[in-house]
Order: C-alpha cells, then sequence, then structure tokens
C-alpha cells in the first residue's frame, strides 16, 4: 500500500471506534496477527493505535491488519468503509505485476549486511534503497527506525522482510552488490 497519510488516518479512526479498549485491540492483534500489543505499543490506547498503525505500516502489514480487524468486527462501519487495501493506489491487483525473485539465501545476505555495515551505514543504506525503490515507481518510505529493531542484527532482519514482503529484495540486493562488491 502507498503510504496515504488519509488513508492512515481513516485507519487509525476506524481501529479506535473498533477496539475501543486495551484488551479488544490486544485481543483482534494476538488471535488475528499473532501479534502482543504491549510488545510494540504503550501508553493510552490512541496511542498505542497510532503505534499498531505505525508498526504495520512499517512491516507491509496494513492488508493484514485490516482484515484481522475486520474478522474481529465485521460489523464495524468505520472498517468496512475503509478502502480495499490488497490493491496499490492505480487500481490494479498486486499480484499482478510480481517482482521477479531474487536468487540470493536471506541468511547469507544478513550476515554479509551486518559485517558490511555500520549501524549509521545502515541509515545510509535504506535511504539508497528507498531512492532506487521511488525511481521505479514504489512508493517505499524506508528508514531504520520505522523498521524497527533493537539491535543491529535484528534491525538487519527487519530490512531483509519489509522488502521481501513488498517483493523489493532485489533492489537491496541489487544496491549491497553495487556498494560492496564481491560480497555477494
Amino acid at each position: 500500500m502507498a503510504s496515504d497519510n488519509r488513508q492512515l488516518e481513516a485507519l487509525y479512526k476506524a481501529l479506535l471506534s473498533a477496539f475501543p479498549t486495551e484488551g479488544e485491540l490486544d485481543r483482534m492483534l494476538r488471535f488475528g496477527m499473532a501479534v502482543n500489543l504491549p510488545e510494540i505499543a504503550s501508553g493510552n490506547l490512541s496511542n498505542q493505535v497510532f503505534a499498531v498503525v505505525r508498526f504495520a505500516e512499517a512491516r507491509g502489514l496494513i492488508p493484514a491488519l485490516v482484515e484481522s480487524a475486520l474478522a474481529a468486527s465485521p460489523n464495524n462501519a468505520a472498517l468496512r468503509a475503509l478502502p480495499d487495501y490488497r490493491t496499490p493506489a492505480t487500481g490494479t491487483p498486486a499480484a499482478s505485476s510480481p517482482r521477479p525473485a531474487v536468487s540470493v539465501d536471506p541468511v547469507a545476505l544478513r550476515n554479509v549486511i551486518q559485517r558490511a555495515y555500520g549501524l549509521e551505514e545502515l541509515q545510509l543504506l535504506c535511504a539508497d534503497v528507498q531512492a532506487r525503490c521511488q525511481a521505479r515507481g514504489h512508493d517505499v518510505r524506508l528508514s531504520i527506525d520505522d523498521i524497527g529493531g533493537t539491535t543491529k542484527p535484528v534491525r538487519v532482519l527487519n530490512l531483509i522482510e519489509f522488502l521481501d514482503r513488498r517483493r523489493l529484495l532485489d533492489v537491496l540486493v541489487e544496491t549491497v552488490r553495487e556498494q560492496r562488491p564481491g560480497s555477494l
């Protein structure tokens, strides 16, 4: 999904209306997405819902979040009024434009990035990959802070998973191969 702030705000408001307590929000996330609310958000309900939306956006999980929310609260009008997040803004089904498969071992890729990039260089790598994605017409916001994780290995893993879910792992591989020749 393209990061359209109006759509994200509508999702935020819909989640607040559908899950008016922390317990209800936590149950929907746990049973629908196998995510524990306390691990990704704290504070009041409004802040928790905002953190959930950011968490899902950063990981490409907005469609799964909407699907889980609708399954847990199928009669909520605000949720039912949300756009179909399964298709991009062009209206073309996401599955109709698959990216080529990358023939690189994700574990090897993770190990190479961990060894070849410092923490600050990871932020630069994200900026470079984001620029390449945007040059190819993919509206992807890529930041180490948004990807999440408290350690470098987890951040690298989250980066790889984030791009793999969007079928953009080839852009990361291409960038790493260019910046660190012979590493992959």
